[in-house]
């Protein structure tokens, strides 16, 4: 081979040794080994070979958080860290490799963080703030103790440590740090290593900035959930409207950084049992801010029930994905012949770095209403208060012309709301003649005295039970006994 010249070849040479040895020249590894030998002054020479010898540079870049807020969330004033590792999978050394990178827009150049092979590199000067970075422009890089621009051929990939002289460190390792400016959302960053035989662009990071935050928002389909009895001989056996109830939970990620380990915890009233709870994810949301979802899929509690706790997972601060919306249907339950309070629900979202949050409560009020009606026989001759305390009431009695049969009709709201403008109605049996003026609303409980009367009954407000809402009265004649009824509800 001439003097001076270079070649991507490695031949069996015969050596200048008096043994006649031949030996193996690997021009990628720089190294020489004995193929076979013979006499001396043979000339038998070894056939040469062409391997492909050649470089295969591969860049990879990576990013992450080393200082600033806590948590994970990238927020201004926090310190990022870029680095990117120049490997040669090849077969030969490269040479006159150069790197070069430029400061993610949004962010600000750390002065003096730049180091190759965790030495420190020098940083530029006589330019802008960002441009200061050592490889803003094309600058040599090199595997550690290499000379500059040479990337040695590396056969132990992802060893790389702290010490320059490792002899299993032969990727070239750039880091430098920056800063994130405000009102920022999104930093995306690339780089490119330049050698002898091409180049080559590293994959590109993209990290979300800013913070993530959440707003959540409980709907329930019914206002109220009404009571009736199927038999009213059977004061138990109740049939509830609707049979199940849907409330609707929806929460947004309103921050500029995706929300990560979302979680939408629902503690159920009591009365409300779970049926199944479904979850869709935003797919749109147009310029009036309707929001579009897309199909929606079965979701269990991670937690039983009436503690339940659903794992939304991620949120993105844009479209799609920007939104998750759960449905819980439920059925609801009643204590017979007891008072009910009004199902009170409220919504709780949490997620990595973000405040829980808690939505307005929403109400759904029990509507149950409770009539019997009794008599006794007060006789031919009875005294003027009414009603009568004895003889004792039942659900039916005897009586003789002349005689005065009292009707008491006993009415129970067990509702959790007022009802108001409650009409009671009642027609005076065949073959009796109602007493005029025998009509009175009472306050109390049925068998006790004394009985008060319930001022203002025809437009009053209705009491809960307990607090006098049985009203009494002989029977009434034609018209109507007037007592409250709830609004657009008639029991």
């Amino acid at each position: 081979m001439p003097s001076g010249t270079t070649s991507n070849r490695s031949c069996h040479l015969l050596s200048s040794s008096t043994s006649g040895r031949l030996a193996n020249v690997n021009l990628a590894t720089y190294s020489a080994s004995t193929v076979t030998s013979s006499a001396a002054n043979t000339s038998d020479l070894a056939s040469c070979y062409y391997p492909n010898l050649a470089p295969n540079i591969t860049a990879t870049k990576s990013v992450r958080k080393v200082s600033g807020s806590a948590g994970s969330a990238i927020l201004p004033g926090d310190t990022l860290e870029y680095t990117i590792v120049t490997r040669n999978s090849g077969t030969l050394s490269s040479s006159t490799t150069t790197l070069q990178d430029t400061v993610p827009a949004g962010t600000t150049y750390v002065v003096g963080s730049t180091q190759l092979n965790f030495s420190s590199v020098t940083d530029r000067t006589g330019v802008t703030s960002n441009d200061q970075m050592p490889y803003s422009v094309a600058t040599p890089i090199s595997s550690p103790t290499a000379a500059s621009g040479i990337v040695r051929v590396d056969n132990t990939p992802n060893t790389i440590t702290s010490s320059a002289t490792d002899p299993d460190n032969r990727e070239a390792v750039v880091t430098f740090r920056v800063t994130v400016n405000s009102g920022v959302t999104e930093i995306r960053n690339r780089a490119t290593a330049v050698h002898v035989d091409g180049s080559v662009s590293t994959n590109e990071t993209a990290t979300s900035a800013g913070a993530p935050a959440l707003s959540v928002v409980k709907s329930v389909d019914s206002s109220y959930v009404k009571v009736t009895l199927p038999d009213p001989a059977n004061s138990t056996a109740l049939a509830l409207t609707p049979q199940q109830v849907v409330y609707t939970i929806t929460v947004t990620n309103t921050g500029t950084a995706t929300a990560n380990n979302v979680k939408v915890t629902d503690t159920l009233p009591t009365g409300m049992n779970l049926v199944s709870a479904t979850l869709a994810r935003s797919t749109s949301t147009d310029a009036k801010g309707v929001t579009t979802y897309g199909t929606a899929s079965a979701l269990s509690s991670s937690t039983a029930a009436p503690n339940l706790t659903f794992d939304v997972g991620s949120l993105s601060a844009t479209e799609p994905g920007h939104s998750a919306q759960l449905r819980v249907t439920v059925t609801p339950s009643v204590t017979p012949n007891s008072n009910q309070a009004a199902y009170l629900n409220t919504a709780r979202s949490s997620a990595t770095s973000v405040a829980e949050v808690t939505s307005a409560q929403v109400r759904t009020d029990v509507i149950y209403t409770r009539l019997f009606k009794q008599v006794h026989n007060v006789g031919s001759n009875p005294p003027a208060e009414v009603p009568q305390q004895s003889p004792a009431w039942s659900d039916k009695s005897q009586g003789l012309p002349g005689e005065a049969l009292e009707y008491c009709i006993d009415f129970y709201n067990y509702g959790s709301v007022a009802l108001n403008n409650y009409v009671v109605k009642d027609v005076v049996p065949a073959n009796t003649t109602y007493v005029v003026g025998s009509a009175t609303v009472k306050t109390g409980t049925m068998g006790t005295t004394p009985l008060q009367t319930f001022a203002g009954a025809s437009v009053g407000e209705a009491k809960r039970s307990g607090d006098g809402d049985h009203r009494r009265s002989r029977s009434p004649g034609p018209g109507q006994l007037v007592l409250p009824r709830p609004d657009s509800v008639v029991a």
